[in-house]
C-alpha cells in the first residue's frame, strides 16, 4: 500500500517508471533491514538468555 501511495505521490515529480522503480528499491532495502535487525535481535535474545542462564 505504501508503495502505491508513493508512486501516485511521484509520479508528479517525474515517470511512473521512475517512481515504480524508486518504490521497490526502497521496499527491498525495508525488507533488508528488516531481516538484519530480526537476526540481530535472535542473536542477542540467544546470548542474554544464555547470560542468565549462568548467573540463575
Amino acid at each position: 500500500m505504501r508503495e502505491a501511495v508513493f508512486v501516485a505521490a511521484a509520479t508528479s515529480l517525474s515517470s511512473s517508471g521512475v517512481a515504480a522503480a524508486v518504490a521497490v528499491t526502497a521496499r527491498v532495502i525495508f525488507i533488508v533491514v528488516d531481516l538484519v535487525s530480526a537476526g540481530i535481535s535472535t542473536l542477542l535474545a540467544r546470548r542474554l538468555g544464555r547470560d542468565t542462564e549462568r548467573a540463575g
